[in-house]
């Protein structure tokens, strides 16, 4: 049984012994060399005959396959061949995407572009020479398409191959990456048109909405402080796809060794770079495992002391009697409470649209002030009589000197500048009162 000669004929497969990917590859002679011209299906654009730049343009029978799927093969003029999936193209360069990583070839180095049959038909052919028990030809044929992108035939043959051999390793691997590449990509095609998360469906049978974990933190994220972050989580298929998006950037690096020591990177290093980058949609595939500084401060001086016991109880500003403003105040200590209610505040804004946090001059906050005596602040909170169940309004700072005033005009210092938007899609609740009122919750301003 001979093997095909071409080196686009096997080049399709990328096991891990040599020896084994030869003999898989040799099922592809025949009786199944008839079908090679459908397998392979080469459509090769003519080689110019002047010296000059090839102007290759594709040919109008160019597999018809999604945006970004057809797989081509790019002969440069010193003889090499780059295989990969076509990107884009202009008379200035060719973009194919290799291994996830994005590669321009300019013009003047191209000889010819040949555009392969779609997967799928190569797929069924390939698929067509391997048995249903044949572990090891469903785990290459699963590679292979892995490397085509063609997640989830590549999780269905990984499957079929862990049916015959539960404790594969290699199947028990690959099934694991492919099925997070598969989610990433679910929500990619939500989270792509702009830079929030997905929509987060609340639970309706609560007047109180409370953020999400994703939200959370996604917040955290935009929060940290990269000279003292909290543990950070960022999965080896997310940088990829990081280096592949953005792979004309100066940022990123453009050989192996390169790539290969950016993915060694520390997590801060790699989430300082999609900063620079503003690589929003990539933000909420950080894990962050703690509290940012700025957060622990807001949680530890300012959340559970003075603004739960004085401001959010259930006789202030903690109930349905509330004025505009109304936070939670059920599981004060939980990152649910604590991070609904801090972006409440972080987006209220007074009846004159002044913003509840100053966060140019943070000792002049409304939030700050209000909680003076009315006698020496500059925004002196609405005077709320006695009445049943209500003791009425307290100062909770004696002065500016108040040590909880000092530790509250810290927590804003530290928090990130300039402002971030946090790409949160949240509307804060109306207290009975004031829907009483016919009010509503203020607009988030577009920071």
């Amino acid at each position: 049984m001979s093997k095909p000669q071409s080196k686009r004929h096997s080049s399709g497969v990328a096991p891990t012994k040599p020896q084994a990917r030869a003999a898989w590859v040799a099922r592809l002679a025949p009786p199944a060399l008839a079908s090679l011209t459908i397998l392979l299906g080469v459509i090769a654009l003519a080689p110019s005959p002047e010296p000059g730049p090839a102007i290759v343009l594709i040919a109008q029978d160019q597999p018809e396959e999604k945006p970004g799927s057809v797989e081509c093969v790019v002969t440069r003029r010193d003889g090499k061949e780059i295989t990969g999936i076509f990107v884009d193209q202009n008379a200035d360069r060719v973009v194919v995407r290799v291994s996830g990583v994005r590669t321009v070839i300019p013009r003047v180095q191209i000889q010819r572009v040949e555009f392969l049959a779609p997967v799928e038909d190569r797929y069924e052919a390939l698929r067509a020479t391997i048995a249903d028990n044949d572990t090891e030809g469903l785990l290459y044929l699963a590679e292979w398409l892995r490397q085509r992108e063609r997640y989830e035939l590549a999780l269905k043959e990984v499957n079929t191959a862990l049916r015959v051999e539960p404790y594969n390793e290699q199947g028990k691997s690959m099934r694991s990456w492919l099925e997070q590449q598969i989610k990433l990509e679910n929500r990619e095609r939500t989270d792509r048109g702009g830079a929030s998360i997905p929509a987060v469906k609340r639970n309706r049978g609560s007047a109180f909405p409370m953020l999400s974990r994703d939200e959370i933190n996604l917040l955290r994220v935009y929060e940290i402080d990269l000279d003292n972050p909290p543990r950070l989580l960022i999965g080896r298929d997310v940088i990829e796809r990081f280096m592949s998006d953005y792979a004309q950037s100066e940022l990123i690096p453009v050989t192996r060794d390169g790539r290969e020591s950016f993915l060694r990177l520390p997590p801060a290093r790699i989430l300082e770079i999609m900063f620079r980058l503003q690589a929003r949609e990539y933000y909420p595939d950080v894990r962050v495992m703690g509290d940012p500084e700025s957060m622990r401060q807001f949680k530890r001086n300012v959340h559970a002391t003075w603004l739960n016991n004085a401001c959010a109880s259930a006789r202030c500003h903690g109930g349905e009697n509330a004025g505009r403003l109304w936070l939670q105040n059920k599981n004060i200590n939980s990152d649910a409470t604590t991070y609904t209610n801090f972006l409440i505040l972080d987006r209220f804004r007074l009846p004159d649209g002044t913003p509840m946090i100053n966060w140019d001059e943070p000792a002049r906050s409304p939030l700050l002030q209000m909680a003076l005596p009315r006698n020496s602040s500059l925004t002196p909170h609405p005077d709320v009589g006695r009445g049943p169940g209500s003791r009425g309004w307290r100062q909770v700072f004696r002065t500016t000197e108040d040590r909880r005033f000092a530790q509250a005009v810290a927590w804003i210092d530290s928090m990130y500048r300039p402002r971030p938007n946090y790409q949160i899609d949240y509307t804060p609740p109306v207290p009975s009162g004031a829907r009483e009122r016919g009010e509503q919750p203020d607009t988030p301003i577009d920071r």
